[in-house]
């Protein structure tokens, strides 16, 4: 090592040139940085290598220099109160800064001493560069508070209650924003990966800046299939710039840029041996190098997390089994099925607490087969010892008997199985007693209310039988009696009808007699007809109507029965028309049919609204079988639906007709009678206010006849 001196004008003595070659000998000996200064002058004496190579200096540019040169904490004031101190003796050693040549600070600790140098007082100044040294004591410091802190944030994470209670989205929520707080962390997340480990969702996200929390959020799997790899692999992903970092690549334009995320801590949440989701610590400003305290403490959290996950499922199996034995033990009471087992090698027997209660026992109590045994019926005894044995030699068991419960008999049913050893010898049995007691009670009930009502029903039978031979006895005299009164008024009826015509061919007669034998004709031909329906229905009750059969063209008959109501519907303003199928054929009375149709459609334009609507559809049965559907349909006022069951009576007129509207009521009765007669049906479906619709189903003709 080389001792740079600043020369002084006179040549050193010989007792100076032995201190200065010692002051050499020390400068060459030591590492550390080593000046003489002028404290007047504030510069560099002399110097060693260390001093002037350590600031980036060479040894002549050095020599130009003085303290306030390389200071970077003090200014020239300073700089003299220190060698003011220095000389005093009250200031022996210094920590601060110096600059080198390239500008750069360092940290350096100086001691100082004055001495005496070739008849000058000079200050001797030693510094230490211990900038590496100043920031691994920082560094250690800082790395001190943060293990204190994650200490102390695991303390509370690991007591907090809603992760003891298995709460987990309420505990994620709590643990973001505790971490993103505490550790200053921009955004935490906590991820869970879905039951088909498809997607992660987003239990909770907290933002520090802005205290929000937010939730729901979805990665698909197939989107990030690379990403998802990475996390499946490995125990965590640290990317101090999650921009250029590969593991993070396809979240950049999706996730990364858009919330301006530089840098991601992805800690993988483990559980029962497999990955259940993620937690994940986002910065905002720039590149951010994270420390392996810090991966290590998100490593335990997602740990912790996983735990919280395995109590919530452990919560949830606990709860459904406990949902589960209650709904059982319900079960048990309203079925009243309590059941047992039995341990063959230490006799121990387990019962439900309603065995208990089929069994008239104190809930709880200690029991053996005995305490059973002893409360058997007399009389059953032996047979349920019998079935005992046969299930303990592997025969399945089922048995109904009596007990004696507090002096008074249950009637229970009884099934037991029981597992055996490799050898055969019974192990445990396993079985379930009902309490049948009210069923057989009831089934004895209902066998003497059965025998009881077989009783009653013979002999309502016979009543039944006589009151119908009576009633068919009536209406037999009622149908003749109306067939005999028809016919003798049918004779008088023509005679009056032909004198009348008689008269009206009269022309000797005034207007005024004339309009009397015109009413006299038009009430002879309403009697008349009147007489004839009565006839109709009266033969068709007593069943002597003759019907003949033939393939009937639809279409034809249709347009026949409309050219003979047209001007019943213009006079009362309806409009007619229909919607048949072409080619429709059926097999029934010409004459007959015709009689129905003329009747409905008539029906539906005299019970029709002014300016209504009334028509006929016709078409086959939507089922495909050789059947046709024919529909009257109207616009009137329709039929209420208490009403509807009387429109097919006899002698019935509904409360809500059209009182401008003749009739007895015989029309629909006969047409139904008619329609039956014919092999079909006839019905009605109506709208109070809208319309009805009658409805007629009659066989379709056979392809040959």
């Amino acid at each position: 090592m080389t001792v740079t001196e600043v020369q002084p004008p006179n040549h050193p003595r010989p007792a100076l040139l032995e201190q200065e070659t010692l002051v050499e000998t020390m400068f060459s000996q030591t590492t550390d940085a080593i000046v003489l200064i002028d404290p007047t002058s504030q510069r560099f004496v002399q110097f060693n290598s260390a001093a002037h190579l350590g600031l980036g200096y060479s040894r002549e540019e050095f020599a130009q220099l003085s303290i306030a040169d390389i200071q970077a904490d003090h200014s020239r004031a300073d700089i003299t109160a220190n060698l003011a101190a220095i000389l005093a003796g009250t200031l022996t050693q210094l920590d601060t800064r110096h600059r080198n040549k390239a500008g750069i600070v360092c940290d350096v600790a100086i001691t100082f001493r004055p001495l005496q140098h070739r008849g000058r007082t000079l200050i001797s100044v030693v510094w230490r560069d211990v900038t590496a040294q100043n920031a691994r004591d920082r560094d250690h410091l800082v790395r001190t508070a943060r293990l204190q802190l994650h200490t102390q944030l695991m303390s509370e994470i690991t007591t907090a209650p809603a992760g003891i209670n298995g709460e987990l989205e309420c505990f994620a929520a709590d643990l973001t924003a505790r971490l993103g707080t505490a550790l200053a962390i921009a955004r935490v997340s906590v991820w869970q990966i879905n039951t088909t480990t498809t997607d992660l969702e987003c239990l909770d996200l907290f933002e520090c800046a802005s205290t929000r929390h937010t939730a729901g959020m979805v990665l698909a799997e197939a989107t990030y299939r690379r990403e998802f790899s990475h996390l499946y692999s490995a125990r965590y992903i640290s990317a101090a710039d999650a921009f250029t970092d590969a593991r993070t690549a396809a979240y950049i334009d999706t996730y990364l840029k858009p919330l301006g995320i530089t840098a991601l801590l992805i800690c993988g949440i483990i559980s029962a041996g497999q990955l259940r989701g993620a937690l994940c610590f986002e910065q905002v400003s720039g590149i951010y190098h994270w420390h392996e305290d810090e991966v290590r403490f998100g490593c335990q959290v997602a740990d912790q997390i996983g735990m919280v996950m395995l109590t919530q499922e452990r919560l949830a199996l606990l709860n459904a089994l406990r949902r589960s034995e209650i709904c059982l033990n319900r079960a048990q009471v309203v079925s009243q099925t309590g059941h047992w087992r039995l341990d063959m090698t230490t006799t121990q027997l387990t019962c439900s607490g309603e065995l208990y209660r089929i069994f008239g026992l104190p809930p709880a109590t200690p029991v053996t087969l005995e305490t059973f045994t002893s409360r058997l019926h007399p009389s059953d005894c032996p047979m349920v010892i019998d079935a005992w044995n046969q299930a303990l030699a592997g025969k399945p068991c089922q048995i109904t008997h009596r007990i004696i419960v507090n002096n008074a008999t249950r009637w229970v049913e009884e099934r037991a199985e029981f597992e055996f050893t490799d050898d055969g010898q019974p192990l445990s049995g396993l079985g379930i007693v009902q309490d049948i007691t009210e069923r057989v009670q009831t089934t004895q009930k209902l066998e003497a209310y059965r025998l009881h009502l077989e009783e009653l029903v013979n002999s309502r039978t016979a009543e039944l039988e006589a009151a119908k031979e009576a009633a068919d006895i009536a209406n037999y005299a009622k149908s003749e009696f109306l067939s005999q009164m028809s016919h003798e008024l049918r004779t008088p009826m023509n005679a009056i009808l032909g004198f009348a015509q008689l008269l009206e061919y009269d022309n000797q007669l005034n207007d005024l007699q004339r309009e009397s034998v015109n009413e006299i004709l038009r009430g002879g031909k309403k009697l008349l007809k009147l007489i004839n329906e009565i006839l109709d229905l009266a033969s068709l009750e007593a069943g002597k109507i003759e019907l003949y059969f033939e393939s009937v063209a639809l279409d034809d008959l249709i347009t026949e029965c409309f050219d003979i109501v047209t001007p019943l519907a213009q006079t009362r303003q309806v409009t007619l028309w229909h919607d048949i199928t072409p080619e429709l054929v059926l097999w029934a009375d010409r004459r007959r049919l015709k009689q129905v149709i003329i009747n409905l459609i008539s029906n539906a334009i005299l019970y029709n609204r002014p300016e209504g609507r009334a028509g006929l559809k016709a078409q086959p049965k939507a089922d495909a079988s050789p059947r046709v559907c024919l529909q009257v349909l109207d616009t009137g006022q329709g039929i209420p639906p208490g009403q509807i069951s009387e429109l097919f009576m006899p002698f019935v007129r509904l409360k809500l007709n059209d009182p401008r509207v003749e009739g007895i009521g015989i029309g629909l009765a006969a047409c139904r009678r008619l329609v039956e007669a014919m092999n079909g049906q006839i019905g009605v479906t109506s709208v109070l206010h809208e319309g009805s619709s009658f409805w007629l189903e009659l066989p379709a003709a056979p392809l040959e006849v």
